[in-house]
């Protein structure tokens, strides 16, 4: 009996020390579990055919629970509903005001807000790629990194109006469509976005390419 209890009394004391030496082993178990289930459920979204993209993931949950909360801004606060009718704004906005086709790319340099989900999600319906640009480059910087996504349409925020100029000519010599998410834009060779998106339909077309991204 004296022999079981030292057993005992020495693996306690070895448990003790390990997760004191380790004291993370337990969450990295965890994480590990999550990610083998993850990576298990992609494997078979892969293996569906038609493919099961992020924007069917989306509209799935807009089916499911439609007026649950999806984004949280500040004091603001949208639904899976609304995030997808401003989605179609933004889709029936860029197909009526830029050239962009099914497998075009177009480049955000946007900050965190509603409107960078709404225009991704929208470009993902209308059947095109997003490239999403570093918002704290300038000039040469900013120019490489737009020609290296080959992307037809340049969407930029507001607050990036000066950043945007200073790549304007450059811009325009390459055939560029530029757009701010603003009201009015005096800019010559700019265009406003945000009044288009604000009277677009807010239903969804029926030609959208949603297996095609």
């Amino acid at each position: 009996m004296e022999t079981l209890y030292a057993a005992l009394a020495v693996l306690s004391l070895s448990f003790f020390l390990f997760f004191v030496k380790f004291p993370y082993f337990l969450h990295d178990c965890v994480f590990i579990v999550t990610s083998l289930r993850i990576r298990s459920k992609r494997l078979k979204f892969r293996k569906r055919l038609p493919y099961y993209t992020v924007l069917d993931c989306f509209l799935d949950a807009v089916r499911r629970h439609p007026h649950k909360p999806f984004i949280v801004f500040e004091d603001e606060v949208y639904t899976y509903q609304q995030v997808d009718r401003w989605s179609n704004r933004a889709a029936h906005a860029l197909r009526k005001h830029t050239d962009l086709q099914e497998g075009d790319t177009a480049a955000l340099l946007m900050a965190n807000e509603p409107h960078f989900i709404f225009l991704w999600i929208g470009l993902m319906k209308i059947g095109c790629s997003t490239s999403l640009l570093n918002t704290n480059i300038r000039g040469k910087s900013l120019m490489h990194c737009f020609l290296c996504c080959e992307a037809k349409v340049l969407i930029a925020g507001a607050e990036y109006s000066s950043a945007v100029c200073e790549v304007l000519p450059d811009l325009r010599d390459c055939g560029v469509s530029v757009f701010l998410l603003c009201d009015n834009c005096d800019i010559d060779g700019v265009q406003s976005l945000k009044d288009k998106m604000d009277i677009s339909e807010d239903g969804p077309r029926e030609t959208d390419q949603q297996h095609s991204v």
